[in-house]
């Protein structure tokens, strides 16, 4: 019995294995909010000298922010397995937003080594975006 994506042309196909490793970053974000944070280049560390700890653990916004690139994610694959193409190259194109805001908070932080890595991913999403919306 044939798998059900094995039929998609590829432009579809790209899309729906994008979108499916969205949700798999997302859900790191969720469940191992530490490891997701220092693969991202800036890890969650305690500041023991800062007198004032927040209200809220810096963890929480690494959970929430995993489930919006979960929730991201699946629109994506949604959107690449019911064909959908050029609807999911603009959202994955405004994704590069998110890859451009990355890039330069790292850098602005001080995460040199995790800018080269953003940088790369903004300049996929962008391409893969344009790619896919003028009809591949």
């Amino acid at each position: 019995m044939p798998s059900p994506i094995s039929h998609m042309p590829m432009p579809q196909l790209v899309t729906f294995a994008f979108g499916s490793i969205a949700v798999y970053y997302g859900l790191r974000g969720i469940l191992a909010p530490a490891s997701f944070a220092k693969d991202f280049g800036l890890p969650l560390e305690s500041n023991r000298e800062q007198k004032q700890q927040p209200p809220y653990s810096p963890t929480s916004f690494v959970v929430t922010t995993g489930g919006r690139t979960a929730a991201t994610g699946l629109a994506i694959a949604v959107l690449g397995y019911t064909g959908e193409i050029r609807a999911a190259g603009v959202v994955i194109g405004w994704c590069g937003l998110s890859g451009l805001v990355d890039t330069v908070y790292c850098y602005t932080a001080g995460a040199k080594g995790a800018v080269i890595q953003h940088s790369i991913g903004t300049v996929v999403l962008l391409g893969l975006g344009v790619w896919l919306r003028t009809g591949h």
